[in-house]
């Protein structure tokens, strides 16, 4: 698979569960054992240890020999630095609480992959293919990600990506303690850059981030006799995806604010028409033609003020009140989203 080829590969969660519990067989850990003391000496060729003859697909059959550790747990192991792991498939894998400075990741795909605690200092994953790759507590001084892929957002491959990598990084960010941490390294690079239309998506991966460490709980679970974790969205979850990241794309989206707003005049228009509204020259002369109501609703949104109609009663009048409101919020974002933008440029 070539470097411009790239592509991430997004699995289910039942297709990890699967990945781990082959090296949890009397089979899985033997060759566990040995690819572990392979590793120690040195090598990474771990040949036919490496392959599970028990389920093929193409994706399988498309991985190179000795390079599927998918799902491999190899946690708190020592072993020596400088290890070769390009173009290995560590889907699921856990590599926590270990030491694997000036390894190389490249191309490697470390999608679902656990870092968590790790030291990572001078490892480089350039061109890696990451989905929810997890860097918790990892410390990644001088760590090279150029060209990586971070969620479907490809890296540019620029020296402070490359072998600049993150520099005094134990001065500047120290151990990454939460997942949003790793997407806030990489904003603030890209904002050193002055490239701030690839420092966006990260931004609103951090945010998406926080959303879930605040807003989702986790509890246990038993079921045919075995314990899990499972996760549940509390409404705050719900309320602030709506709101924050579909309607207002964490500040950074203007044309989704611009659609929003577009709706919320759109949305009144259609519940002014539930009550007549009165001619302002001649209040025996009500209407509730949709053409109406829109423009009624437009000159609300905007806080100008209808010259020609007058709203019909106490519903119009709290309509007015929310939509007013509404509209001087999102003309304010607009104008802000706006303007931060031209000051960037």
């Amino acid at each position: 698979m070539s470097s411009k080829k790239q592509k991430m590969i997004h699995y289910t969660e039942k297709e990890l569960e699967y990945f781990r519990s082959r090296w949890k067989t009397e089979e899985g850990k033997d060759k566990r054992k040995r690819i572990i003391q392979i590793m120690q000496s040195g090598s990474t060729e771990f040949g036919d240890l490496a392959a599970f003859p028990d389920k093929k697909d193409k994706l399988t059959e498309s991985i190179p020999l000795g390079k599927d550790l998918r799902g491999i747990n190899i946690a708190s192991i020592e072993i020596p630095s400088g290890l070769n792991f390009s173009r290995f498939h560590f889907a699921g894998a856990i590599l926590e609480a270990s030491d694997l400075s000036f390894a190389n990741f490249s191309f490697a795909h470390l999608e679902y992959t656990s870092f968590n605690g790790s030291i990572l200092n001078h490892t480089i994953f350039k061109g890696a293919a990451m989905v929810k790759t997890t860097f918790v507590g990892a410390n990644m001084d001088m760590a090279i990600l150029a060209e990586a892929v971070v969620d479907g957002y490809p890296l540019v491959a620029h020296k402070t990506f490359m072998e600049d990598g993150f520099r005094d990084f134990s001065l500047k960010f120290g151990f990454i303690d939460k997942k949003p941490g790793f997407y806030s390294m990489i904003k603030l690079k890209y904002k050193e850059l002055g490239r701030y239309d690839e420092m966006i998506p990260f931004h609103i991966l951090e945010m998406r981030s926080k959303r879930d460490e605040k807003f989702i709980i986790e509890k246990e679970v038993k079921k045919d006799g075995r314990t899990f974790m499972k996760r549940y969205r509390t409404p705050f979850w719900f309320v602030e995806k709506l709101f924050f990241d579909i309607c207002f794309g964490y500040g950074e989206k203007w044309y989704r604010v611009f659609f929003t707003a577009l709706s919320v005049v759109l949305g009144f228009s259609f519940l002014y028409m539930l009550e007549p509204l009165k001619d302002q020259w001649n209040p025996s002369v009500t209407s509730t033609s949709w053409i109406d109501t829109l423009y009624f609703s437009a000159v609300n949104f905007t806080n100008l003020g209808s010259q020609d109609w007058l709203p019909g009663g106490i519903f119009h009048r709290i309509l007015m009140g929310v939509e007013s409101v509404s509209g001087l919020f999102l003309i304010t974002l607009i104008i802000v989203i706006f303007t931060r933008k031209m000051i960037r440029e």
